[in-house]
Parts: structure tokens; C-alpha cells; sequence
């Protein structure tokens, strides 16, 4: 297939989408993560306080939700390298 700006373009544009619709998806694991089987941990940070969850932090969870979640997140990370590796694009 021949390649034009265009279509790089619109391979660039779909990993950008893919990127960001990752980081909404990663808000929603939490969040209903955090409503949950999390919901414990809630009361041991202080209010204001930054809290940063790793994808793996969510690796061991029983809910089939947020399970869900996480498996989708993987599969959007693992099309989103496939297209980056497959087309030579930059991350």
C-alpha cells in the first residue's frame, strides 16, 4: 500500500485517540474501582491529597467491571503499539 501524508496523518490521529481514550478509560477503572472493592482505601488519604494509580495496581481485582475495564485498556495499549511499531510512527 502506498503511504501519503494523509493516511499517516490519520494513523498518527487514531494513536492520539487511542492515547487519550485510554486515559478516560484509566479514570473510569478507577473511579469505579474507588465506588467498589476499592472503596476502603478512600478513607486513608487525606482530602487533597494526590494519589497515582498504576494500571497494575488493578491487576488482582474480582470485579468483573472493573476487570473489564482492564482488559480493554490492555487491548487499546496493544493496538495503539501495534499501529505505532507497524507503521513507524513516534509514540
Amino acid at each position: 500500500m502506498k503511504e501519503n501524508n494523509a493516511y499517516k496523518s490519520a494513523l498518527e490521529d487514531a494513536c492520539k485517540n487511542l492515547a487519550d481514550g485510554r486515559e478516560k478509560i484509566f479514570i473510569d477503572l478507577v473511579n469505579v474501582a474507588m465506588s467498589g472493592e476499592y472503596g476502603d482505601l478512600d478513607g486513608k488519604f487525606e482530602i487533597g491529597e494526590l494519589v497515582e494509580f498504576m494500571l497494575d495496581d488493578f491487576t488482582g481485582v474480582e470485579d468483573p467491571n472493573v476487570q473489564k475495564l482492564y482488559r480493554l485498556i490492555r487491548d487499546i495499549e496493544s493496538c495503539r503499539e501495534s499501529l505505532i511499531n507497524i507503521n513507524g510512527l513516534g509514540g
